[in-house]
């Protein structure tokens, strides 16, 4: 085992947990009920990404709608961009850690994607309360196809990757509005609210 991988794992594991105890401290009035409802969360995340990397790519290579997304957003809108932050980071580092696929190129994509996307929605969320929950989840998926096509860029040094983007544009666009149309019906159940009660 390489230095930098053992380096690279274990600032990014204590990273994920630096930020779960952020997320979970006591003056955040964080229930053991809520505890376990992000613990779910984080798993059910985890699940979406590694099942949806197994199947098919949907148009293109890459093309994939992003259901682990959902959960973030429902993090994000439903609980707090702490607790989603945490949710995001774990999906993705164990996610790379049960695929394989650990500090590989698609690792840095999907983590570069993450924080990309859940940046760009936090911050609609924070300064626009009543931002649409569709506008919101799209631009959330164009930051994400941004974030990974940069990556891409950066760690293959082809320009050609840059002609990807437009068709992925286009592709997030559509995903966004599943998810937010998904993640509005969750809403309008009231399961994860009732959950914390």
């Amino acid at each position: 085992m390489s230095y930098n991988l053992v380096l690279g794992s274990s600032l990014l594991l204590l990273l994920s947990l630096a930020t779960l105890f952020a997320a979970t401290r006591k003056e955040s009035s964080l229930t053991v009920r809520k505890t376990v409802l992000l613990g779910c969360l984080t798993s059910i995340a985890i699940v979406a990404s590694i099942l949806e990397g197994m199947l098919p790519d949907v148009l293109l290579p890459g093309m994939k709608i992003g259901f682990a997304n959902l959960i973030v957003l429902l993090c994000l809108v439903e609980i707090g961009w702490k607790q989603a932050l945490a949710v995001d980071l774990l999906r993705v580092l164990l996610a790379g850690l049960l695929r394989g696929s650990f500090l590989s190129m698609g690792f840095w994509m999907s983590l570069a994607g993450a924080l990309a996307s859940f940046l760009a929605m936090a911050l609609l969320l924070g300064l626009y309360k009543k931002a649409s929950l569709f506008f919101v989840s799209v631009i959330g998926a164009l930051f994400h196809s941004f974030a990974q096509v940069l990556v891409c860029f950066l760690y293959l040094g082809n320009v050609g990757t840059v002609y990807y983007l437009p068709l992925l544009a286009l592709f997030s666009i559509g995903a966004g509005l599943v998810i937010a149309a998904i993640a509005k019906g969750v809403i309008r159940t009231k399961a994860l609210r009732k959950a914390l009660k």
